[in-house]
């Protein structure tokens, strides 16, 4: 601003002297030279709102892109620490053991139940056809069944192997009950023989989960473990509830977001938001995480809340626009009056000064 009182100073002696003041009626201010200081000033303001209002612009996005790399990188880690260090350290329990108690492996899981995030956690064998009576019976015992359809269909149609759930353990009411045959399910199947197959964590796709009256999407995460017991092959599985993983990863005073699916056709499927109904003002910010777990896709959006938007308010260019408009203004009242009290005919005459001459040419 000061830089600004500076230049309509300067450019507006500059203009008077160039002009000469011819311009201006004798006993009144020089109108032109003014107007012209003025516009002078309009202009310079501008040009420092349009500079300062961009240079907030990019501090807001740059601040509002690291905000939200922080929030989103807390879903990675969230997939990332079920899988990876929950689901294994319950693998690790059941290979350490050849026979597995439903009391052990509720006291086991009754710690990893604190994660809010995951519905459900289980051991699931492979289990024979022909092994399969035999299993029923244990579970009709502890007053489950293994939910299949073995009266619905017939015996030449079931398959060779099926993936009951033996030990379930969670919070609430489970989507997936004790006795409840994985394998019924195609998309499940697929994924169970994947993880069996490459000896990796794999997950299934996003299906939705019923707790009560609310449903919300979910995967199923597959850890393959072999030679627990009589079963050769087995697995054990957690159940990661997307949308509460999305609202636990960030703060829903500030941002926004939005979990997208991407299939293996790239064909995308939001599964979990943070708002409900239309998404609605939030401008052009927006940041992107892909997050890969366990063989399936997704891309997180991130957007500003309104929060956000209050705290970090986009309006300097506003301030030092009105600021400079009555620098200027007040800029041009001091050149009008420096010029009402200014002798200009001794300043800034453009009549040839008088030329002194010797008293005695002037006597002769």
């Amino acid at each position: 601003m000061v830089l600004l009182a500076l230049v309509l100073l300067c450019a507006a002696l500059a203009v008077a002297r160039q002009r000469k003041m011819r311009l201006a009626k004798k006993g009144q201010p020089a109108q032109v030279e003014v107007g012209f200081t003025i516009a002078l000033g309009i202009v310079v303001t501008g040009f420092a709102a349009y500079l300062t209002n961009a240079e907030e612009t990019r501090d807001r996005a740059y601040l509002f892109k690291q905000l939200a790399n922080s929030h989103t990188a807390n879903l990675d880690d969230i997939f990332n620490n079920v899988g990876n260090r929950d689901l294994e350290s319950l693998a690790r329990f059941c290979e350490g053991s050849n026979r597995v108690t439903a009391e052990e492996f509720e006291q086991f899981v009754d710690y990893l139940t604190i994660d809010p995030v995951v519905e459900t956690w289980a051991w699931v064998p492979q289990v024979p056809r022909e092994d399969l009576s035999a299993l029923q019976s244990s579970l009709n015992e502890d007053g489950a069944d293994v939910v299949y359809g073995l009266t619905e269909n017939d015996e030449s149609t079931q398959p060779d192997y099926f993936y009951p759930l033996v030990q379930v353990q969670g919070k609430g009411d489970h989507t997936l009950d004790r006795g409840f045959d994985l394998g019924s399910d195609a998309s499940f199947r697929q994924k169970i023989h994947e993880a069996l197959d490459t000896g990796s964590p794999t997950a299934s796709v996003p299906f939705s989960l019923k707790d009560g009256y609310i449903s919300q999407p979910g995967i199923i995460i597959f850890r393959p473990i072999y030679s627990h017991g009589r079963f050769k092959r087995c697995l054990v599985m957690g159940v990661l509830q997307l949308e509460d993983a999305l609202m636990f990863s960030l703060d829903e005073r500030l941002l926004h977001a939005e979990l997208i699916h991407i299939d293996a056709n790239q064909q995308t499927r939001q599964v979990a938001a943070t708002w409900e109904g239309e998404r609605t003002g939030h401008n052009n910010l927006v940041a992107y995480r892909p997050i890969h777990a366990f063989g399936q896709n997704f891309m997180v959006l991130a957007y500003p809340n309104t929060v956000f938007k209050e705290r970090y308010p986009i309006n300097s260019g506003l301030s030092v626009f009105v600021f400079g408009l009555l620098l200027t203004l007040a800029g041009g009242l001091v050149v009008s009056q420096l010029m009402r009290v200014l002798s200009w005919k001794t300043w800034f005459s453009s009549e040839p000064r008088l030329s002194y001459k010797p008293i005695s040419v002037l006597i002769s």
